[in-house]
């Protein structure tokens, strides 16, 4: 049964919050938007038209982008236990900053903090973090900015810190001075396009022509990035462009493959299984091979290093990036059958 008792704001912290702390990874708004259709009858872009985007926010408007909560959204949902180790995993991160030095006065050197060192710092202290704990951390320090970037799989990350993103939180030792330098830092002006609001949930198409130049872009493709690069995400505005591109090449090939190894197999032109064109002509071969390289180039030189570095993309890039996916999603939407006799 529904339940009437809860604010939409505090179901959405509720259910969210849930997954985090279970899986150690955000929810898809699919799943999202599921579980408070069931459980209390919810619209998921009505709440997150109330809520404050310092608590929680969306990463785009396609069902597998990720619904994410702040620091101060985890707080807001009674999440003590990962805020208070976020809390002493940034002031770890300070005080390594703070006293870093590069070995040579001539050179630039990166300070890096690897995860096993968080991991030995808590064990130094008695306690022990699993895995899905170290996932979380991850998660936190990614959403709030701690970092320059970001990389590496699983328990074996590591994140390159730089004097701008942690010396801010220098004096912090509690959550409640986190909040407060946090709270300050974002309370500066936005630019004049960032003050432009929305009617309803869609971009105008007057806004998105004018101010972001995607009018022309496929329908997916705007919607997946319009409102972030509205609000100044350009990076994570491509991040979910490129999302559909991939999300297009797996639907139409069937495979389940990612990145360099998807884009390769589904348009190889000597055995393709998304066929663009006349394989009989030069002219065929030579655009399912064009458009498997400009894919492949999307996944390792957009796509890769936006997911796990800390990049910011100026609004020209960010457009001639979305420009690149949207020529490949073209492509594969107006592709031709693949026969039947076809392996």
């Amino acid at each position: 049964m529904p339940d009437d008792g809860v604010s939409p704001l505090d179901a959405l912290l509720q259910v969210v919050r849930k997954v985090f702390e279970q899986r150690g990874k955000w929810p898809t708004r699919q799943y999202v938007q599921a579980v408070l259709d069931q459980d209390f009858s919810l619209d998921l872009d009505d709440a997150l038209q109330a809520a404050p985007r310092a608590l929680v926010y969306s990463t785009g408007t396609q069902e597998g982008s990720d619904v994410i909560l702040t620091v101060a959204g985890l707080a807001a949902a009674g999440d003590s236990e990962d805020v208070q180790r976020f809390i002493e995993a940034l002031r770890w991160c300070v005080a390594e900053q703070l006293g870093f030095r590069p070995a040579d006065p001539g050179e630039t050197e990166q300070l890096r903090l690897e995860a096993e060192q968080f991991r030995s710092e808590w064990a130094s202290r008695g306690q022990s973090v699993t895995a899905t704990e170290m996932d979380k951390l991850r998660a936190m320090l990614t959403t709030e900015g701690i970092y320059s970037s970001i990389g590496g799989e699983g328990d074996s990350w590591t994140v390159t810190l730089d004097r701008r993103s942690v010396y801010p939180y220098r004096d912090v030792q509690t959550t409640e001075d986190y909040l407060a330098v946090k709270g300050a830092s974002t309370a500066t002006p936005a630019p004049p396009v960032l003050e432009l609001e929305l009617p309803g949930r869609e971009l105008p198409r007057e806004v998105s022509s004018l101010q972001l130049g995607l009018d022309e872009l496929p329908a997916k493709v705007r919607e997946a990035c319009a409102i972030l690069f509205l609000h100044g995400h350009f990076a994570q505005g491509v991040l979910e462009a490129a999302k559909v591109m991939r999300d297009v090449l797996r639907q139409a090939s069937g495979l389940d493959l990612d990145g360099d190894r998807l884009a390769g197999k589904a348009l190889n032109p000597d055995n393709p299984l998304i066929v663009l064109g006349d394989l009989a002509t030069e002219t065929g071969r030579s655009r399912q091979r064009g458009v498997m390289l400009v894919a492949q180039g999307i996944f390792g030189a957009v796509r890769n290093p936006l997911a796990h570095h800390r990049i910011v993309l100026r609004p020209t890039e960010a457009r001639q990036m979305v420009a690149m996916i949207a020529f490949v999603v073209e492509a594969v939407e107006a592709r031709r059958m693949q026969p039947a006799s076809a392996g």
